[in-house]
């Protein structure tokens, strides 16, 4: 598996599963388009973020960082 990696055989997700267990479990994701930050958000909850705060540019993120 590590010969696929090196080539780019294995997705992002695919790489964090075989990683293991996620230690930290909140995440943070920014973006201005709706639609790409749930699907972000969507894909990280399915390899074991809970706690995942969306923000639509990085003037709330750093807002959503301050709270």
């Amino acid at each position: 598996m590590d010969k696929a990696r090196d080539y780019g055989k294995v997705s992002a997700v695919e790489s964090m599963r075989l990683v293991g267990d996620v230690k930290r479990k909140d995440l943070l994701v920014v973006d201005d388009m709706m639609t790409m930050r749930k699907l972000v958000s969507k894909t990280m909850r399915e390899i074991g973020f809970s706690d995942i705060t969306e923000a639509a540019d990085g003037a709330k993120g750093w807002e959503a960082i301050a709270n």
